[in-house]
């Protein structure tokens, strides 16, 4: 019954109905079912789609007696099972491919779902011991506040028990000692009802100023009989203070060491601090040294305006750029070398600035003030050394020192010279260099621009010896100096040094002073900068660089090759930037411009202002890779850290800019040291300090 349903409808097929027959199956269907494509026929013999009948349909096709008969139906067969062997296999790579796939899928969103763990943890962690510490805080408060009250009562029974021992001694008749036993009975108890009735505003007062104990702003509780003792052989005065950054250790010292010695009460300080501040000091703290209450407010107010760190460290890294290079000859020019050196290490140290010891660029100022033979000595001394920085050149300048002075008993010391006046100049400080206009009084004679000498024209050593010769008698200029004096004796007494010459000649006319110098190429580093890719966005244009975040430079640089880039267009105006061992460096087409800036991948945008443009900024290659970084430092993983490959930062971004990379959130780790930190600004997570290559 089932040859009479249609094999592709599977509907009954009537007498009526119009059908086909398959020969060899034998299955029948509608005419309409089945298109001419799919049907075919031999003489009056249907044949279905499948295989094997169209096979069979084949094989009739063939003429009898054909010897490739059966060869081409094999032939046929096996084609059409390889096509469909195909189909099944590329049926089931698609499969394949669709199973990794899910699998890559599920497998990525269980990796965003651990890290978003972490990083909740880590956040609750944080919270967690920050609340913690301000409760073990709290706790430490209160328990030194009982101990405070505790030792006043104790005082105040003494003080009653002795009083009444007194009283009960003396006679009955004595009057005028009993009235005085009870003046000074009352006056006790007026004092404790006083202090116990202090207003709330003189609590709080109390509580949000730092007042130390025993004579540091403690108004209640006397000295001891140590400190009474100490004052004999400490002298009471502090030394001079008028509000100098060099003055400010010595008076803060002094302060705080005669005040835990000998116990000064606020009274007495009050007068010791009358006698010491002068000039700007005392000004800006002389509404508060009218009551002895408000001496601990005058002393916080003056370590806010003199004491702080960063204007510290600005003085002493100005006072290392002033310094005089040592000479060779003369080693007694090494003793205020070598002591500035280790005063900068030493107040570095005592302001806990200690990143800036591995500061290289500093480091690498202060080795070109030395002499040629020294720096030969100075590479041969920290080849030893695991670790390099600032310590480990003052440890090498302390041996020049000790040698100095074992070689020549009687070193005199050069006096400072006197420095003359001449005018105010607009300075800034520039990854530790300073920045100036510059106006030259002379112009130079080779290539006729005002803003260097002769000695350091670049056209003029570009020439041969011989052609300087030629120039210099040219020009009747000094063979020494390369100035035109006349017949006046040169004030200048310059040896060539070339070789080992000892002749009185500029070392420009050596006859070997025009060999090509080679300069040394930069040597690899263990230390991060605070480097970090931003974004610039200016006129509708923008554009991704590095930037180099410099807390030792007051003004923002900008290099020229990203400034064109960027469209930037202004007045042009010289300027110039000199380093410690007076060199400078002239920028005749530099432009003041500001430009918006943001993180590389970040949405707000801050405004970067007072940006000036120089030719190149030439800062040091850096390239991180966070994945590395994360691997080797546990307590930077989690962070969102960007990676950026090796090259030279395109941007500086000085303290004039302050607000945009100030740290928002630190994180380093406290267990080993010589490991880098992560500090979170506006523009991001940037890390620096000692690291391996990442």
């Amino acid at each position: 019954m089932t040859h009479n349903k249609c094999a592709v409808c599977k509907e009954t097929i009537g007498v009526c109905d119009s059908a086909a027959r398959c020969q060899r199956c034998h299955s029948r269907y509608h005419e309409k079912c089945v298109g001419e494509g799919e049907l075919t026929s031999n003489g009056n013999s249907w044949f279905c789609a499948s295989d094997k009948c169209q096979a069979e349909k084949i094989r009739l096709d063939m003429p009898l007696g054909s010897a490739c008969c059966n060869e081409a139906l094999e032939e046929k067969i096996r084609l059409i099972e390889k096509e469909k062997r195909d189909k099944m296999l590329e049926i089931e790579a698609e499969n394949i491919l669709k199973e990794k796939e899910l699998d890559m899928r599920r497998m990525l969103r269980e990796m965003q779902l651990n890290m978003d763990r972490r990083r909740k943890k880590k956040e609750e962690d944080q919270e967690r011991r920050y609340w913690e510490q301000s409760f073990r805080d709290q706790q430490d408060h209160l328990g030194r506040m009982k101990a405070l009250q505790g030792e006043f009562m104790t005082k105040i029974n003494l003080i009653q028990q002795e009083l009444q021992v007194i009283g009960n001694t003396q006679s009955s008749a004595m009057n005028p000692i009993r009235r005085s036993r009870r003046s000074k009975k009352e006056l006790l108890d007026t004092c404790s009802e006083e202090s116990d009735s202090l207003s709330e505003s003189e609590e709080q007062e109390v509580t949000q100023t730092p007042r130390l104990l025993n004579g540091l702003g403690n108004a209640h509780s006397g000295p001891s009989q140590m400190q009474l003792a100490a004052r004999n052989g400490i002298v009471s005065k502090l030394p001079i203070f008028t509000g100098k950054p060099e003055e400010w250790p010595l008076f803060h010292c002094a302060y705080v060491t005669s005040n835990e010695a000998c116990g000064f009460t606020d009274v007495e300080n009050l007068v010791r601090l009358h006698e010491s501040l002068k000039g700007p000091a005392l000004e800006s703290v002389r509404g508060r040294l009218l009551l002895p209450k408000t001496v601990p407010q005058a002393i916080a107010k003056l370590e806010q305006l003199f004491g702080r760190p960063e204007l510290m460290l600005q003085h002493y890294f100005e006072k290392i750029k002033r310094i005089k290079p040592p000479n060779a000859v003369k080693l007694e020019t090494f003793l205020p070398f070598g002591n500035a050196v280790e005063e900068l290490c030493d107040h570095l140290e005592a302001l806990k600035l200690e990143a800036h010891l591995v500061n290289p660029l500093l480091l690498t100022e202060l080795v070109n003030k030395l002499p040629a033979t020294d720096k030969r000595a100075w590479v041969r001394f920290k080849r030893k050394k695991k670790n390099v920085n600032l310590k480990t050149f003052a440890k090498f300048l302390s041996r020049i020192v000790s040698e100095a002075c074992q070689a020549n008993v009687q070193l005199k010391i050069e006096e400072k010279p006197k420095q003359v006046s001449k005018g105010k100049i607009d300075k800034g400080s520039i990854f530790h260099h300073t920045s100036k206009n510059y106006v030259a009084k002379k112009t130079c004679k080779m290539c006729h621009e005002r803003n260097h000498p002769l000695v350091f024209c670049k056209t003029f050593r570009r020439l041969t010896v011989s052609d300087r010769l030629a120039a210099v008698h040219r020009w009747k200029a000094c063979q020494t100096c390369l100035n035109t004096h006349g017949s006046s004796v040169c004030k200048f007494k310059i040896t060539c040094k070339v070789d080992g010459c000892e002749s009185f000649h500029n070392p420009l006319l050596h006859p070997i002073q025009n060999k090509p110098m080679k300069t040394n190429s930069h040597r690899k580093s263990n230390i991060l900068f605070r480097m970090i890719p931003v974004t610039l966005q200016r006129a509708g244009k923008s554009i991704n660089t590095l930037a180099f975040l410099d807390e030792g430079a007051s003004v923002s640089l900008l290099d020229d090759s990203i400034a064109k880039k960027l469209g930037v267009k202004g007045k042009k105006r010289k300027f110039e930037v000199s380093w410690t061992s007076d060199i400078t460096r002239i920028e005749n087409e530099s432009i003041q411009t500001s430009l918006s800036i943001s993180g590389l991948d970040s949405s707000e945008v801050f405004q970067l202002k007072s940006v000036r443009t120089v030719r190149e900024l030439h800062l040091p290659k850096q390239s991180l890779n966070a994945v590395k970084l994360t691997q080797d430092h546990q307590h930077l993983q989690g962070l969102p850290i960007r990676s950026y490959s090796s090259e030279r930062p395109g941007l500086l971004i000085g303290l004039d800019n302050i607000d945009i990379f100030s740290p928002q959130e630190v994180v380093s780790c406290d267990s080993t040291k010589g490991r880098p930190i992560a500090v979170k600004s506006k523009l991001g997570w940037s890390v620096y300090g000692p690291c391996d290559e990442v």
